[in-house]
């Protein structure tokens, strides 16, 4: 749908964020009245690359809509960070770093940083937005491997869900960064403490290749 409103004020809702443009995301830079897009993980880097030059601002392409969030993994620490767009009024339409809100699992023992900005222009925020994650199989793998090695691990398999091991070998399983049930180690049951917990099992993890009991 074409946006008419005036291109001042489209400038100033778009320049330096994160949108989506036909189906991916991309960094909009506006210098004078030339909108260029770029691949969002390369803005930092000495290279950036540039996705389209002297962008029509009114293309129906330019997605204004909320971009897709969630759980974004970060594989070189074995974590992820939970990710949303803070609830506050805000004149700029895309994603920035003032707007976002990253939190670690709930009861993790992780105590890395990264700054918003260091998330934002990850490759891995490029994969949370087009929804691409590992599968349970690769996701359980790796799991182990990181138990074993680190005694700690976690990984998402989806923008809402997220796992997460211990030093025993035991899975933990969160939704939207709650906890809502776990595994034994080698198993693929997912045993759910409470019949709240239950519903949000059955409603929103039942299509996974695990038994939930």
């Amino acid at each position: 749908m074409r946006n008419y409103t005036i291109p001042q004020d489209l400038m100033q809702r778009f320049h330096g964020t994160i949108v989506q443009f036909d189906g991916f995301p991309v960094y909009v830079s506006v210098a004078g009245n030339k909108w260029h897009l770029y691949k969002p993980s390369t803005v930092q880097k000495a290279a950036p690359i540039i996705l389209h030059k002297n962008m029509d601002p009114y293309d129906e392409r330019m997605d204004i809509s909320s971009l897709p969030m969630g759980y974004v993994n970060i594989p070189k620490f074995k974590t992820v960070r939970y990710v949303t767009r803070r609830p506050m009024k805000k004149f700029q339409q895309g994603i920035n770093s003032d707007v976002l809100s990253a939190l670690p699992l709930p009861d993790t023992t992780d105590n890395e940083y990264f700054s918003n900005q260091d998330i934002l222009y990850m490759q891995e925020f490029e994969d949370c937005v087009m929804g691409i994650y590992p599968d349970l199989s690769k996701a359980l793998v790796l799991l182990k491997e990181q138990g074993e090695a680190d005694g700690q691990g976690e990984i998402a398999i989806d923008r809402s869900i997220a796992l997460s091991v211990d030093r025993l070998g035991i899975i933990k399983a969160y939704y939207r960064n709650a906890l809502v049930g776990w595994m034994a180690p080698g198993k693929r049951v997912l045993n759910v403490p409470s019949s709240s917990m239950g519903w949000i099992v059955s409603h929103h993890l039942q299509g996974l290749d695990w038994e939930i009991n």
